[in-house]
Formats: structure tokens, C-alpha cells, sequence
């Protein structure tokens, strides 16, 4: 099953302008308050169950979803009509006819099929054939924090950054950017960039 919980989310204003961009939005607009409403900093701090910086857009219909079990629930509702390639290089795709043709570095064809979705991430920029999309290179790092008594969040909370509520334990917070950075490895300083945004949106 796929793992989420439509918890609500929050977008906290940055600053009074932001603020007063958010409140004409939703009062130019007259969503529905079930979809999106402005609320005050007091009504935000009850929603996530903590101090917030502000008040903001509360979007009650907001969720936190798990990707690894959607990726999971999707081969498993697949079934028989799903073939998986694990580890196989897709070196171009072309088109021919009313199909998309998945190319190994030999020529060999990998698969075809009336559609194909690109989702290798910045890999794609060596698929030749896949669309030329304006895509760059970033490295991104999101922190882990274990979840603590009396820290609960109840919702999903945005500002500069964001953080979840805790799931089996731990709650995520992020994330960092870093242009034309392809590194995988551990950053402190990244780490310590994701709590200064956590401070600032969720003080204390």
C-alpha cells in the first residue's frame, strides 16, 4: 500500500510582504476554505501543534506521501503487464512509428512501447533522444531529526524550507540546493543550513 496521510499543509509568509500576498491571493481569488485559506500565526501554531513564525496558507487537503512505496504499489499493481530491466543502461530513445524504442549501448533494444516516461533525474541529460528539456545538475540533502515528546508536528510545514511530521520516527526536513553540485556525499554544512530554515520557520 502506498504510505501517506493527508495531515493538511502549511506554507508559512516569509515576511509581512509575503504575508500580504498570500491574504489578497486567497481573497481575490475565494477558494473554497476546504481547499485554501489564510489563516493567522495563532490558528498555524494549533494546526502543527508548535510555535510557528507566522501565519500563511493552510491547504487542509495536504499530504505527506512515502515515494519508495509508490514506486513499490506501482510494480505490484503492474502485475504481469510490467517488465522490469534493473541495472541496464538506456543509451537512447527513439521513435519509430506509433512506438518509443529503449536502446542498450549495443543497439540492442530494451523495450518498446507507445509511451515512455524519462524519469532518470539529471541522468537524463545522457539519454540521447530524450526531450531537450532545460534541466541542470543539483546536489540536495535533507536532514533526519528523531522525533521527541511534546515535538510533534501535526502537519506538513513550508516556508523557506520545509519538515513532516514524523514517520516511524523520524521527521524529514530540508532540503538544500546546490547548482551543478553532483556530489553524494554527507554535507555538515548542509545539515546545518536545513536546521538555521527549521529555526527560522519553526523557532525553538
Amino acid at each position: 500500500a502506498v504510505r501517506w496521510q493527508p495531515c493538511g499543509a502549511l506554507q508559512l509568509a516569509r515576511d509581512a510582504r509575503h504575508e500580504a500576498t498570500q491574504r489578497a491571493t486567497i481573497e481575490r481569488h475565494a477558494y473554497p476554505a476546504d481547499y485554501a485559506c489564510f489563516v493567522e500565526r495563532d490558528e498555524a501554531t494549533s494546526l502543527l501543534g508548535h510555535a510557528a513564525s507566522a501565519g500563511g496558507w493552510h491547504f487542509p487537503g495536504g499530504a505527506w506521501v512515502n515515494p519508495p512505496s509508490v514506486v513499490r504499489a506501482n510494480i505490484a499493481d503492474g502485475g504481469a503487464r510490467l517488465r522490469l530491466h534493473l541495472r541496464t543502461n538506456v543509451a537512447a530513445l527513439n521513435r519509430d512509428g506509433d512506438l518509443w524504442r529503449a536502446v542498450a549501448d549495443d543497439g540492442s533494444i530494451i523495450a518498446a512501447a507507445p509511451v515512455a516516461v524519462v524519469a532518470t533525474g539529471c541522468d537524463r541529460l545522457q539519454v540521447d533522444g530524450a526531450m531537450p528539456l532545460p534541466l541542470r545538475r543539483g546536489r540536495g540533502q535533507v536532514s533526519l531529526l528523531h522525533a521527541r515528546d511534546g515535538r510533534a508536528l501535526n502537519c506538513v510545514v513550508t516556508q523557506r524550507g520545509y519538515a513532516t511530521p514524523a514517520v516511524d520516527g523520524w521527521h524529514c526536513a530540508g532540503a538544500t540546493f546546490d547548482a551543478n553540485d553532483v556530489s553524494t556525499a554527507l554535507a555538515i554544512a548542509d545539515h546545518a543550513e536545513n536546521l538555521a530554515r527549521l529555526e527560522t520557520m519553526l523557532p525553538g
